[in-house]
């Protein structure tokens, strides 16, 4: 079997964005006298989603995620070969080690795998959202997880931050910067986002965002510094020979490019802050706004600098952040207009939403290994 373009496997990758999102929703917006549990989106939400990942086939040719075949194989082999992960990544390399000494079904370790990227994603959420948002952005969580089938060891990371901000908003600190920090020894792209905590100790009490002209200003400031010194970085990289193998191949990819080759990724950034500019002044602020907006301010600054160095995949670090942001900006926006309005806006938000989901699968289902989908055991029986 070869990959193909399958209209059933888009079909239920969109209607898992769907039902996902509704999930979320219940738990989030619980009603006391509904026959269900607060937490009963969140379980439902947790077992359609590790499902879907733990149970995929797997091909060599890329069915089931481009690299995922790789890490099975990575996982199968951990305590007999030595691998890459003995020098970097090292987290990661112990990680898969001691899974391996105590089961070898590839089946079971996706399971553990993808339990802790998406209980992160439930972790991140419950803190963060609080009862009245829209859970309507959440149908595109589908977007970074789907990726994550090609991209699981960086997905894992991804989960190790959002925990840790989680804590580092939570103003428990240290726990928080030593789980960002340790991310960086499960995918080193990492220490792009590691950077986050400079620029979180020096503006958390410094209040750019009360003022669209501040917040203007403090992040085209920084954006414009930091897109130089990347280019800097890449132009010395490069003409030293300082990285070699893929490394030199990512950062060398965009020498002649801009970044509207990067319009995937830049678009929606540029819709949030133009959302987020007509709402700041109604926005009621408390400590998950006001964190949320530190991380989307350091996303849109980071966001030039990850697509020069090549870092295509930092797009994902901060995707939920986004989402969770958009989820508060879309009832504050929603309420300058008349009931009527709201529910059509509403509606055309959640057929923007699903396009946008629709969109980036049929975009990306090749390079990623998306598919068909298929469940494992369907190998068994051709």
């Amino acid at each position: 079997m070869y990959p193909y373009f399958d209209y059933s496997s888009l079909i239920l990758y969109v209607l898992i964005g769907l039902f996902s999102s509704y999930m979320i929703d219940i738990s989030i917006n619980y009603k006391k006298n509904s026959t269900y549990t607060r937490q009963t989106g969140y379980i439902c939400f947790y077992i359609i989603f590790v499902t879907l990942a733990s149970l995929r086939l797997i091909t060599f040719n890329g069915i089931g995620g481009i690299d995922a075949f790789e890490y099975e194989r990575l996982f199968l082999n951990a305590l007999s070969s030595d691998s890459r992960f003995e020098e970097q990544d090292i987290l990661f390399g112990l990680f898969n080690k001691t899974i391996r000494f105590f089961i070898e079904s590839p089946v079971i370790y996706r399971f553990i795998c993808y339990s802790i990227i998406t209980l992160a994603y439930i972790y991140f959420i419950k803190s963060f959202c609080k009862k009245g948002v829209s859970c309507l952005p959440f149908i595109v969580l589908m977007i970074p997880y789907l990726k994550s089938f090609n991209t699981m060891r960086s997905s894992i990371a991804i989960a190790v931050i959002l925990c840790g901000l989680v804590l580092l908003k939570d103003r428990r600190t240290l726990l928080g910067v030593i789980l960002i920090c340790t991310s960086v020894l499960i995918h080193r792209m990492s220490i792009l986002y590691v950077l986050f905590l400079p620029f979180y100790a020096i503006f958390r009490h410094y209040k750019y965002t009360n003022s669209n002209i501040k917040l203007i200003i403090v992040i085209s400031t920084l954006t414009i510094i930091g897109y130089y010194l990347a280019l800097q970085v890449q132009q010395y990289a490069i003409a030293l020979s300082l990285l070699d193998g893929a490394d030199a191949y990512y950062i060398s990819k965009n020498l002649n490019g801009s970044i509207l080759d990067a319009a995937v990724t830049v678009i929606p950034l540029i819709l949030l802050s133009v959302m987020w500019l007509l709402c700041n002044r109604r926005l009621k602020y408390d400590k998950s706004i006001s964190f949320l907006e530190l991380m989307i301010s350091f996303d849109i600054i980071i966001t030039p600098i990850a697509n020069i160095l090549g870092m295509w995949r930092a797009n994902e670090y901060f995707y939920l952040g986004r989402l969770v942001f958009w989820s508060y900006l879309i009832p504050v926006y929603c309420s300058g207009f008349k009931v009527q309005s709201r529910v059509i806006i509403k509606i055309l938000l959640a057929i923007l939403f699903t396009a946008w989901l629709t969109y980036r699968i049929t975009r990306e289902w090749e390079p990623c290994g998306l598919m068909p989908y298929k469940f494992f055991f369907n190998d068994l029986y051709t």
